[in-house]
């Protein structure tokens, strides 16, 4: 996951690995799909950034959304920039995502 810093703290994407960002396991930009999680919550995604492929995972029509999500789930207020050591004391460091179908994910951040 990564994190920006400065007036909208809050921002948030989650990084591919070169392997998902390559493959056609999300849809191609600029198409939407919905991602629904572990919690019960729901986001519209898309990929973004870098080059066409779309390197990342981000919430296009507020991406503070993603990041609020993943600070709630660690426990940390609004704005705080998050650590390497939040996730571990979390216990998870990654994220799971299952395709239902081409416009419908399930997004695993759950630990045991």
């Amino acid at each position: 996951m990564g994190t920006t810093r400065g007036a909208k703290q809050n921002q948030a994407y989650i990084q591919l690995p070169p392997t998902v960002y390559r493959s056609d396991f999300f849809p191609p930009k600029p198409q939407h799909f919905t991602v629904v999680t572990d919690d019960s919550k729901s986001f519209i995604c898309k990929r973004a950034q870098k080059d066409e492929k779309g390197q990342c995972i981000h919430t296009p029509h507020n991406n503070s959304l993603l990041g609020e999500y993943f600070r709630n789930r660690l426990s940390l207020p609004n704005g705080a920039f998050v650590t390497r050591a939040d996730l571990d004391r979390y216990g998870r460091t990654d994220v799971l995502f299952y395709k239902f179908d081409s416009e419908n994910y399930y997004m695993d951040f759950s630990v045991q």
